[in-house]
């Protein structure tokens, strides 16, 4: 009775820890990363022909050389009373435009069915960027929103067009956002949009 309750506890422990171990992987792999994004804008007020550029400060806060892939995008959230007051977003509540952050101009997509693109069907995926930091450096990029393409965040379409074309006039929430493993935000900024 004795070894059958044993060869019992020991199946179990074997069990519990194969079951557990996928997750604690998963928890290593979701750490955060020690960035610190924060952006600032030269003028508020978003309106045509006028460049606004947006300084993207990128800080690596551990004493560790870093090289992130991600996916770099702006955003714009709506600060209409409705928008704000649902807890949940609606198609023109947000847009975003995906962009090269260190050639500061619109991301495309990597074709990957020519023959398809021909029918219109687009079959594609995003490229990731990869960022080299050094212990503890800090970069900045300059890209202005108005120069790249835009699209409504619940779209199904890849970003297309300009900025005006995209985004009703208002007041809006700009952030900056790197995407991949795990996401990091920027601060915030209120912009309006002329």
């Amino acid at each position: 009775m004795r070894i059958t309750n044993l060869l019992y506890l020991a199946v179990v422990f074997i069990l519990t820890t194969l079951l557990f171990q996928p997750a604690s992987f998963a928890q290593e792999q979701a750490q955060p990363v020690p960035l610190k994004i924060s952006v600032a804008i030269e003028s508020d007020q978003l309106s045509r022909p006028n460049p606004a550029l947006v300084t993207i400060t990128i800080e690596n806060l551990s004493s560790q050389a870093l090289d992130i892939k991600s996916i770099a995008s702006f955003r714009l959230s709506s600060t209409r009373k409705e928008a704000m007051a649902r807890r949940h977003e609606v198609f023109g509540d947000s847009y975003w435009s995906p962009v090269n952050l260190s050639a500061g101009t619109p991301k495309q997509l990597d074709i990957m069915d020519p023959e398809l693109e021909k029918k219109g069907v687009i079959v594609g995926r995003v490229p990731e960027e990869t960022l080299h930091f050094e212990s503890r450096e800090v970069k900045k990029f300059s890209i202005d929103p108005t120069k790249t393409l835009w699209n409504a965040e619940m779209g199904n379409d890849w970003p297309r067009w300009n900025l005006y074309e995209a985004v009703p006039k208002g007041v809006y929430l700009l952030e900056f956002k790197l995407s991949g493993p795990t996401s990091i935000r920027s601060n915030t900024i209120t912009v309006t949009i002329k």
